[in-house]
């Protein structure tokens, strides 16, 4: 019976690490995603794209 009870613990133990792992993965993701849309937002970024659309299309 306290095989039973270390088991369980273990899972739930490993259950927690596993929500932590994911949490943490999830706020880098979302770090990452706000960084992205800051480049995709900027003018700059815009004004590049259409520059390489009219090279493309020159080139086409």
């Amino acid at each position: 019976m306290v095989q039973k009870v270390r088991k369980k613990d273990k899972k739930e133990a490993d259950q927690v690490n596993l929500a932590h792992n994911l949490e943490r993965d999830m706020a880098v993701m979302r770090e990452r995603i706000e960084t992205l849309e800051k480049i995709v937002t900027d003018e700059k970024y815009d004004l590049n794209r259409q520059f390489d659309e009219l090279k493309k299309d020159k080139v086409a």
